[in-house]
């Protein structure tokens, strides 16, 4: 043991002598030792720059009890230990006051006429090795709960952050996407117009991909937000994925059409249905697809086989185009692919790194394969087959609307949206098909209007001057029940589950084009009852 600094604390004398002298026997330990006459000299010496290791204390001095003194050194923290370890030298044998002291925090409680040599060094060597092994102890906990308080303190600015982050995505993408729209849906207006000449046709064509490909570019970075985030999580139900890809070939027609690429389907599968979401799965082959064009010959061509495999389906896009470098099979699913451009590589940007998110987050798995350059490539989707259902997924409105086009029959609509432009433009459009449509900029001329007429359907913004949409839909509600369309640049999966819970039968996402925007239309006021 190293030399240890004891506080021998007695008003007399003499028994400071006596414990002296029991200490000097101890040949083996080294000892430093101060004295004190009275509790107030003993706390001075505690105090001390070289407080004692451990205090020899008389139960009871002229100025206190040694249960006074502990007293005003218990530690405010439950368990704590004393400062210093603590042995109390009783002059009168008190089982009371022992068990009062021990409490209070000594460590031992011995009588003056029996200490020896040897039980007095023992005494002192069990009081300081448990007062440390306490003190250790204490310092541990405290360590534990300054950590866990820091861990929780960390795990609420990251929330903080994220909530940020989300919130400043979702603004952006409002920012976006709002100009974008009034665009879209003048240029697929003025492709309606009759009489239009082959370069006009096709000058309004590559407005119209440029539009749809920044709403796509800014989708995407999106998407690859809620994936860093561990926030992708699709929907379960039965899909059938014939379907997602024949739509997806259908959404690619003008691209393979405009590079003579044709398209070739082998879908083997015999019963072709997943647990999944359909317009993640349809967005995945979308996205092949879409790169199948791109990198294809000219005249080249493009397959799409499904076959079953046990208790799983897999789908191949096949094409016969620049093809892969060997070395590059594992990288192109990360974020941009290959960034360096070369002749004959593929550039790919985010789209197979969210396909792959997407796969895998449905159970499944998604692989490359190329012989190289010049070589063409496979993409090999494999999924867990659903089980068997009556009730298919069918992509929503727009993948089903055959009434889309059809004439607004004076039906009135309440269309509420501060962006002038996009207002303006929507509302030529909607009165051009037959629509009587009362515009508003606010969630307060909205109401006013709302209690002023009656409407079949409003069509509202989410981001408006005065409030939400999705508050104003519950304003008008109040008012009388009322079918509804939400129309926003904020698209993110929060978004669209706070306008499901509000009650809006769809939520369609800047920029919004006429065909989409009149299947939702038509759906919704092809409902038997209103909401």
């Amino acid at each position: 043991m190293p030399s240890l600094r004891l506080l021998i604390v007695d008003d007399h004398p003499a028994g400071r002598a006596v414990v002296r002298r029991l200490l000097e026997k101890d040949q083996a330990h080294a000892y430093e030792i101060i004295e004190a006459a009275l509790f107030s000299e003993a706390k001075a010496a505690l105090q001390s720059d070289a407080p004692p290791d451990c205090v020899l204390l008389s139960d009871r001095l002229p100025d206190g009890t040694s249960m006074e003194f502990l007293r005003d050194f218990a530690a405010t923290e439950r368990d704590a230990p004393l400062p210093f370890a603590a042995v109390i030298l009783a002059d009168n044998p008190d089982p009371r006051a022992a068990v009062a002291s021990l409490q209070a925090g000594a460590l031992d409680y011995l009588m003056k006429a029996d200490l020896g040599a040897d039980s007095l060094r023992l005494a002192i060597q069990d009081a300081v090795g448990r007062w440390e092994l306490r003190r250790e102890r204490d310092r541990s906990a405290r360590d534990a709960r300054e950590g866990h308080a820091a861990l929780l303190a960390a795990k609420e600015a990251a929330a903080r952050a994220n909530a940020a982050k989300d919130e400043f995505l979702a603004m952006l993408s409002h920012e976006l996407r709002t100009p974008l729209t009034p665009v879209l849906f003048t240029v697929s207006a003025l492709q309606r117009e009759p009489g239009l000449s082959p370069e006009v046709t096709h000058s309004l064509g590559v407005v119209e991909r440029n539009i749809l490909l920044e709403a796509q570019l800014i989708d995407d970075l999106l998407d690859l937000t809620q994936i860093a985030s561990g926030r992708l999580a699709p929907t379960r139900e039965p899909v059938d994925l014939h379907a997602c890809v024949c739509g997806a070939i259908e959404t690619c027609r003008s691209g393979f059409e405009n590079r003579g690429v044709s398209v070739h389907t082998s879908l083997e599968s015999r019963r072709p249905i997943v647990l999944g979401e359909h317009a993640r799965l349809s967005q995945v082959f979308w996205n092949l697809l879409k790169n199948a064009v791109k990198f294809s010959r000219p005249a080249g061509n493009v397959e799409v086989v499904t076959r079953d495999v046990g208790g799983l389906i897999t789908v191949e896009v096949r094409d016969r185009g620049v093809g892969i470098d060997p070395d590059a099979l594992e990288t192109i699913f990360g974020a941009f692919g290959s960034k360096t451009p070369q002749p004959g590589a593929r550039n790919l940007g985010l789209g197979l790194a969210i396909s792959r998110a997407i796969v895998e987050a449905h159970g499944g798995d998604i692989r490359a394969f190329s012989d190289g350059p010049n070589q063409g490539a496979i993409f090999r989707i494999t999924l867990p087959l659903g089980p068997a259902s009556d009730t298919v997924a069918s992509g929503g409105a727009a993948a089903n609307s055959a009434s889309a086009g059809s004439d607004g029959g004076g039906r009135r609509v309440l269309l509420i949206e501060d962006h002038e432009d996009t207002r303006r433009s929507l509302n030529r459009a909607l009165r051009k098909r037959g629509y009587e449509v009362t515009g508003a900029s606010s969630v307060a001329t909205a109401l006013e209007e709302f209690r002023d007429r009656t409407f079949d359907l409003v069509i509202c913004d989410l981001g408006l001057p005065d409030g939400t949409g999705w508050e104003t839909l519950q304003q008008l509600k109040s008012i009388r029940p009322v079918r509804a369309i939400a129309m926003s640049g904020y698209g993110m999966q929060q978004d669209l589950e706070k306008s499901r819970a509000a009650g809006f039968s769809a939520h369609l996402t800047k920029p919004v084009n006429i065909q989409r925007l009149e299947a939702a239309l038509d759906e919704a006021l092809l409902a038997d009852t209103a909401p």
